[in-house]
Order: structure tokens, then sequence, then C-alpha cells
């Protein structure tokens, strides 16, 4: 990547000044909490954790951690095997997980189980030789399986409806335990030898992470309240007990691990807590973490390019009964969008416009276009998808396609309508020449993203954010914006400890990735009048649920991981931002502004102001209440011109693109309204 940048002065210039800094050696930075650290205990105490997604191992009684050469993948999940020679994990590889051992004894990594869509919380067999995880096959759920590690033997324990997470053996070897979740209720299961498996706890939170203790006396099992995890106990006797066991910390999700049955680790407010079980406060394992800070992180330039562009097209005006302009805590009333040459112009009180082309369809809301920082689009696209994604209120997005270019152009004319594309494109296979992408996207281990570090940093001077899509390679590399996913690095409590401080802290963004198979509502939009034709699918599941707290302006939409047809997809992400905490107006920040700002847009895109490009949506009802309603698009604005709702849809629910898009919006609610030409040309400065 370095000599491919190096080609012309401009990038060798860059790139000799991220050189002359100092080298990672002199920014190195003693880490003494995490976040959303997991850990388990060792025999003789000392303690596995993964922090900022390396395997570190601290010494009884704490002290400085020593990093375990995993550098290949993210890393989290650790767990000892029984004679605590080996460690089996979960490895992050892009949008799927891997399970990896690590053998202690010879300092070595190996892959153990690969084939699957996705792997979670393995626990080893207490005879060393088994291990049990959950796993999601094919998309359609996680089942637990267990693998023999010498000849990669596996087989499945769990079938039937639901999904089965979390497992975990009784240190005899005779007991399973893990939590069940079907119609949105969890169980806690006890899955005896020889045995019906037994329902010890249901409830309609979710449950997590159960573990014994190794007497069989109790179990403990996470609990997600309402207003935070707490780790309850369910007590094995007739009949069985509930009782909490620890609450009122930022408690993180992972397993309790014992010691023996008198101590007991886990992890709460950035520290590896341990507690004798008969007292009534823990204490901290204190560990020193020496992690290398990134050279940079994106700085915030826009891009050095028209966004918004003139059209042939009169101008028009916008009449809105609530608008939501992207940046105000609430709705502006009875206002005027006043569009011209693509742009808005004003926004100015409503009044009186005899023979003005005026769009007036009462009682609607008006919110910026959506914008999807991470989009994935289908092999084959056509005319008729830009026109559903438009549809969908989907103004903007960004995705690694080689004709990202062409179908922007063919998606400006107003006969073939559809949003911006903006074109991603790998680290790996850009050039310096022009024109830039509009977004790097950045993958592998945290070695390739320290080999790209003085790189990232150029491009992201450059104004051109790079997109890490792991948090290994976006600390190795200092990259800007970093794909969340379900391992979003915030605390159920809504906060962030110092291990991510060193990533720069707000500097930041995190990509959202949120929807899977359990976000509300994603059934619900594959009845949209938006989605006809579109095949009811699945969204990727994910073992564990995600927390936000109090992230806000730090986080931006990004669709691409969650499997769904584009239009769903992004509409999918907003529910799973409010699912996880949010506030709808927050949720659509995320969309809009927030979008905007992670892209280098400036002023230019995701708000409603004098200036801004002119990509608006018409909805019905109050998204700033319900976000479901940001779904109900009566009506686009882009690039100046008006589509309702209606021909778009039209428009792909036919084999071809309606001739009736070329001709006039003919049927609009009130007296002063003039019908709205159609142009069929435009300018492609944009």
């Amino acid at each position: 990547m370095r000599s491919k940048l190096s080609r012309t002065r401009s990038w060798m210039a860059a790139l000799a000044l991220l050189a002359a800094q100092p080298a990672a050696a002199d920014l190195d930075t003693i880490v003494r909490e995490g976040t959303n650290i997991q850990a388990d205990i060792r025999a003789d105490g000392w303690v596995v954790t993964d922090l900022v997604g390396g395997l570190w191992l601290v010494p009884p009684g704490g002290g400085a951690a020593e990093r375990l050469a995993n550098d290949l993948h993210p890393a989290r999940s650790p767990r000892f095997s029984p004679n605590g020679q080996s460690l089996v994990y979960v490895a992050e590889q892009g949008q799927h997980a891997e399970l990896w051992l690590y053998s202690l004894d010879q300092r070595s990594t190996y892959p153990v189980a690969t084939e699957f869509r996705t792997y979670a919380q393995p626990d080893w067999h207490p005879d060393g030789d088994r291990i049990v995880f959950s796993a999601d096959v094919d998309g359609q759920g996680f089942a637990l399986w267990e693998l023999d590690v010498a000849t990669g033997l596996r087989w499945r324990l769990t079938h039937g409806a639901g999904e089965a997470t979390w497992p975990s053996w009784s240190d005899d070897g005779r007991d399973l335990l893990y939590v069940h979740r079907n119609a949105g209720r969890y169980r806690l299961m006890l899955r005896r030898l020889g045995e019906t498996d037994e329902v010890l706890l249901e409830s309609d939170d979710a449950l997590s992470a159960p573990s014994f203790r190794p007497d069989k006396s109790l179990v403990t099992v996470i609990r997600h309240a309402p207003d935070a995890l707490r780790i309850d106990m369910v007590i094995l006797s007739t009949p069985r007990l509930v009782r909490t066991l620890l609450e009122d910390e930022d408690i993180f999700l992972g397993r309790v691990a014992w010691k023996d049955r008198g101590q007991l680790t886990y992890t709460a407010g950035g520290q590896i807590r341990q507690r004798a079980f008969d007292a009534w406060q823990p204490s901290t394992l204190p560990f020193e973490a020496r992690l290398e800070a990134p050279v940079t992180a994106m700085d915030g330039k826009a891009l050095s390019r028209r966004f918004a562009s003139t059209v042939d097209a009169r101008p028009l005006i916008v009449r809105a009964a609530r608008l939501f302009d992207g940046l105000s805590g609430d709705y502006r009333r009875d206002v005027d969008v006043v569009v011209r040459d693509g742009l808005i112009a004003a926004v100015e009180p409503s009044r009186p416009r005899p023979g003005e082309i005026l769009i007036d369809l009462g009682d609607i809301t008006v919110i910026p276009g959506l914008i999807d920082v991470y989009a994935k689009l289908p092999a084959v696209v056509s005319d008729a998808d830009g026109a559903r994604l438009l549809s969908f209120g989907i103004t903007t997005l960004v995705t690694a396609r080689g004709d990202a270019e062409a179908l922007d152009t063919r998606w400006a004319d107003a006969a073939t309508p559809g949003p911006r594309l903006l074109r991603a494109a790998s680290m790996n296979t850009v050039t310096s020449e022009e024109p830039h992408p509009w977004l790097l996207l950045l993958n592998g281990d945290r070695s390739t993203g320290q080999s790209l570090r003085a790189a990232t940093g150029a491009w992201q001077q450059a104004g051109v954010p790079v997109l890490a899509e792991n948090w290994q390679a976006g600390l190795g590399a200092g990259a800007g914006l970093v794909l969340g996913g379900e391992a979003l690095p915030v605390s159920p409590a809504g906060r962030r400890y110092a291990d991510l401080a060193v990533n720069g802290g707000s500097a930041v963004t995190i990509v959202s990735s949120l929807a899977h198979t359990d976000t509300p509502g994603v059934d619900e939009l594959f009845t949209r009048r938006q989605a006809i034709g579109l095949r009811p699918q699945r969204a990727r599941p994910l073992a564990e649920r995600t927390a936000l707290g109090n992230i806000v302006s730090d986080l931006v939409l990004g669709s691409a991981p969650n499997a769904l047809p584009p239009g769903v997809a992004q509409h999918a992400e907003l529910r799973a931002l409010v699912a996880a905490g949010l506030t709808p107006h927050n949720a659509l920040k995320a969309a809009t502004v927030n979008a905007a700002g992670a892209l280098g847009l400036g002023l230019r895109a995701g708000r409603i102001a004098p200036g801004a490009a002119a990509s608006f949506v018409l909805v019905a009802g109050d998204p700033l209440r319900s976000i479901e309603d940001a779904a109900n698009v009566v009506g686009v604005v882009h690039h100046g011109r008006f589509l309702s709702a209606g021909r778009l849809i039209d428009a792909f629910d036919s084999t071809e693109v309606s001739e009736n898009l070329t001709g006039a919006v003919t049927a609009l609610p009130r007296a002063d309204a003039t019908a709205i030409p159609w142009p069929r040309r435009r300018e492609r400065n944009r």
C-alpha cells in the first residue's frame, strides 16, 4: 500500500511527515482498565482476559499483564483448558467468527473450527478433549455443538424451535447449562446426564453467561434487567431458589469464573473483580497492559468536491407540518422548505405562495434523507433498485462496487432515479490516482493495521475516511471509523474505559451494523409497500445482545453486515439502534447529520438547512417519537425534484421503469399546487 501511495509527490510528502512522528514504542500507554472485557481464572490464580481484542495473562495478585502473540485477528471470550495449558477463544474474522486455540506451552495459535457461519461462547469439557460452543450454521439461528479437538469431529447437541447459546459444563462433566431463547422468552436450562432438560429460570429479560459453582450447589447467570446487567444465582435446592448475587456495578457480559467453590472472578467497571463467596464486597485484581497508541485519527476534513448539483428544474417549495432539520432537539413546525437549483435555499415560516410550485401533503413530517455509510447492494443492480431505495427514504449510500460511479450517474437521471452512490474501495487495491474513493475499507489483523498506519493517516489527512472492519486492525492503523456490530466498545452502562482512550476516545466513530434476527419490527418491514417483490428473509443472528447506553455523537448507521436487502436493511438498523438504547432522535441523527460528518460531507448533507443538498424525505407520522414512522415514506425530494412514493413503487413493481416517471405529478392535494414536470436531462456536475 505504501508503495502505491508514494507514486505521487503529494503522497510522498504526506507519508514522510507521518513517518517523522514518534515510533510506536514511544507512544506506548499503560492501561489499567478495559471495556467489556471477559476473564477466566486458572487453579493457580493466573487470569486471562481479552483486552482490546488481544489475549493477556495477568499474574496471581495482579501486576504487569503479558500479551500473548495472537495478532492474526481480534480475540474474545477466552477460556482455560482444564489443565491450564491451552486457551480456546473466538477469533473475529471480518463479518464472521471462528474458534481458535492458543497453546501456552508452545506460544502458538491455530484454528479448530472455521466452516460454520459464526461461532460464540466456547467452553471446555472437563476431560480437556472436547469443546462445547454455540454456532450459527446457516443463518437460521444458534444451536449448541460439541467438538472433539483431536479429530475435528463435531456433533449437534440441541434441536427444535428457538436458539441455544452460552453452554457451560459442570466440573464433573455430567451437567450442562445453556440459555434457550424462543418467542421472546429466555430460559436457563439444565441438562443432566440421561434426564430431560429442566428449566431453572424463565424470564422476559435476556439471560446470558451461566456458570456452575464447582460443587454444583448453585449456578450464576447474567440477567439483562431494564436498567443494567446483574448477576443472579439459582440455588439448586428443592425447591429451586433464585437470588441476586451481584448488582449496582457496570457488570460486563461474560461468565463468572470460579477458582474454587469459595472464590469467584468476574468483570465490571473496567476491572477484573474477585470476591469471596461469603464476602459483602469484591476486590480488584489490578493489571497494567502496555498498549500502542495510534498515530492519528480522522481529523474531520471535508472532501474537496461538490456534493450537490444544479438541475434543470423549476424552484419548488415543500410545506412541512413538522420538520426535523437533523440538528435541533425537536421539530420546527409549519415551515416551508424552498428548493432552488438542487439546493435548499431557505427554510421559512409557511405563507401563501400563489403561482409557485408547492408540495403540500398536509400533516406530514419532513426529515433529512437517510445516509448509509457502509451498504451492500445486490450482485446485479437495476434501475428498479434505485427507485426502491428512494422509496425507503435512502438518498445517499456508500458501497464497495466498481460500478458505483456509473450507477450514480444513471440514478441521477430523472427517468431512472436513485440515491447518490459514493464509492468505497479496499486499502489493498486503491491507488493514489484520481478520483479518490469516498471511503477506504481496512481489514486484516493488528499487524496489518500497524503496517498501514502511515497510509491511513495520509488518506485521512487528505479527507478520505478509513473504515476498519474490526477493532484490532482499527487500533493498529488509527482508523477514524470502526465497524461496531455485536461488540460495540461501550459497556452495558454506556461507558468507555481507558483501553479505548488510547484509540482517540470520541475521535473514533462507530458504524452501527447492529440489526439482527430479534431486532423488533424486522419482519414487519417486509410487509411495507416498498418491499414489494422482496423475499422475506432473516437478518444475521447475534449470540449476544448489545446495549448502547449513552453513546450518541460518535455513532453512524451502516447496514452491510446485517444481511438484509437494501432498504429493509437501513430501517432495520434504525430499529436496532432504538432497541439497543438510543432515542429515535439520536437514531435519526446517526443516519443523517452524524453520517454526513463521518463521510466528510460537511454542511452539504444530513441536514435541512440553507446551502445543503435538497435531499429529504416526507413521512407520515412522528419519527422522533416512533422510529417505525421513518419508514412511512410518502415522497422524496432528491436532486431538487419531488418524487412521490407511489410512483417510485410503480417503477419497481413492474419489469421496466414506468413511463409515468417521465410524465407529471398531477394529484397534488391543494388548489395552489402546480403540476411538477420531470426533467429528462440534467447536468452531471453534482
